[in-house]
């Protein structure tokens, strides 16, 4: 009997060992993706940062850098209204236009570094957002979650889109 007993030990050691090796593999397969390493700037299709507010009155606010045949454009969007959610209809103001290289360069280094993810389905209500998104050639229609790589990264993008709306202003 002695020998079964260490057969069974052997053999919930081997499969701990297994579920083990799986953890591992699978939590390195779903480490974030770095923006300007793993994901190249001119791979780069479409940004967003979308904020969508139920507040009183609603608020939406959505900023995209997108390429298409190599011309990189800004696109700027806001929505008003009493009802919530806000739609296309809704839109108050939509401005767009062709990004000169330096401006494209300045993008690329708001969102450097910044960390790209899986989409995942979540329960979680009330945010406002921002909601960030990434596409890029390669993402698989899965890995478009994108986070900043700190606050101030966010905060010099906002000021960037700021500085991108006034140019349309002028």
């Amino acid at each position: 009997m002695k020998g079964r007993s260490a057969v069974k030990k052997m053999d919930v050691l081997f499969i701990l060992l297994i579920a083990a090796f799986l953890v591992v593999f699978l939590v390195a397969c779903a480490s974030p993706l770095v923006v300007g390493d793993d994901i190249k700037f001119d791979k780069i299709s479409d940004f967003y940062y979308t904020i969508d507010a139920s507040t009183n009155p609603p608020f939406f606010l959505r900023y995209r850098v997108y390429t298409v045949d190599g011309v990189h454009t800004f696109y700027h969007e806001e929505r008003s209204g009493d009802h919530w959610p806000l739609t296309d209809n809704d839109a108050t103001v939509i401005e767009k236009r062709e990004m000169t290289e330096e401006e494209w360069d300045s993008f690329c280094k708001c969102i450097a570094d910044g960390k790209v993810t899986k989409r995942t389905d979540s329960v979680e209500a009330g945010s406002s957002g921002p909601w960030l998104y990434l596409y890029w050639s390669g993402d698989k229609g899965t890995y478009q979650v994108f986070e900043f790589r700190d606050l101030d990264a966010q905060y010099d993008f906002r000021k960037w889109c700021e500085g991108m709306v006034a140019t349309m202003k002028q």
